[in-house]
């Protein structure tokens, strides 16, 4: 059933007929109820509407939608009882959302907990649609293995962005800290390349103690050129205390990696 449209003008035409019917009727009627609230609901938080709606929606339930419901419930044998009891608790959180002044955000988390935690635990699967949500009842078996799998899926997603982050920050540390080191300095390691240097830290003489050649001393002072430009963006940037963050955010990125990982 494809539902939470309204087509005489109430929040809840669907309760015309849930006085007369059985519980197979009450039911659908919850149900229909249940998802038109959470509809509501998440409509309310992505237009960030005050508290006060929040509150005066679900008292509205309590009094027009859920007194009426329980009343009509004819028997104690079917799903229904599950069902009203997971839509008194929800209204409950939401009533409780409104009273701590919570952001759009929380709202909209009640929201997804009720569809992928609260309804698959009693049978019931619900699917945002475009144009409304579908509802239908399942194996509650069938609809854990689902969500299980989801959440396995998810978690291995998780990983894989985490571990794209980490090499993406080891790399800019590893950059980084090459360009940490001056032009004036850069050279000064390579004792195996070159043997002396001019005023600026530039080779002038290889290893064996030759003087560099036209070309070679063209490319050195290149290299020394970018270098000065890589130096002073790396100080722009911060310079160590720039490097010591990359560090830490590495530190956190490998801890977040171990927690996914077990």
């Amino acid at each position: 059933r494809i539902l939470g449209i309204d087509d005489n003008g109430s929040d809840f035409p669907f309760l015309t007929s849930a006085g007369g019917g059985g519980d197979e009727e009450v039911l659908s009627s919850a149900l229909d109820a249940f998802c038109s609230l959470r509809e509501d609901i998440r409509a309310a938080a992505r237009a960030k509407e005050e508290a006060e709606w929040f509150r005066s929606k679900v008292q509205t339930v309590r009094t027009a939608v859920l007194k009426e419901l329980h009343e009509a419930a004819r028997s104690r044998s079917s799903l229904l009882p599950q069902v009203l009891s997971a839509f008194d608790q929800w209204v409950e959180s939401v009533a409780q959302a409104a009273s701590a002044g919570s952001s759009a955000a929380d709202y909209l988390e009640l929201c997804d907990q009720v569809r992928d935690d609260v309804l698959p635990g009693i049978g019931v699967r619900l699917e945002d649609r475009p144009d409304g949500f579908l509802w239908k009842l399942d194996d509650p078996e069938v609809l854990a293995r689902e969500r299980q799998q989801k959440l396995v899926q998810a978690a291995e997603a998780q990983k894989k962005k985490v571990e794209n982050k980490l090499e993406k920050v080891r790399k800019e540390l590893e950059k980084w800290s090459v360009c940490s080191v001056a032009a004036g300095e850069m050279f000064k390691p390579l004792a195996d390349k070159y043997s002396k240097f001019d005023d600026q830290g530039i080779p002038t003489h290889t290893a064996a103690g030759e003087e560099l050649s036209k070309k070679q001393r063209q490319g050195v002072e290149k290299d020394f050129k970018k270098r000065e430009a890589d130096h002073a963006k790396f100080l722009e940037q911060g310079g160590e205390s720039f490097l010591a963050g990359k560090k830490a955010e590495i530190a956190q990125l490998e801890e977040q990696l171990r927690s996914l990982s077990t």
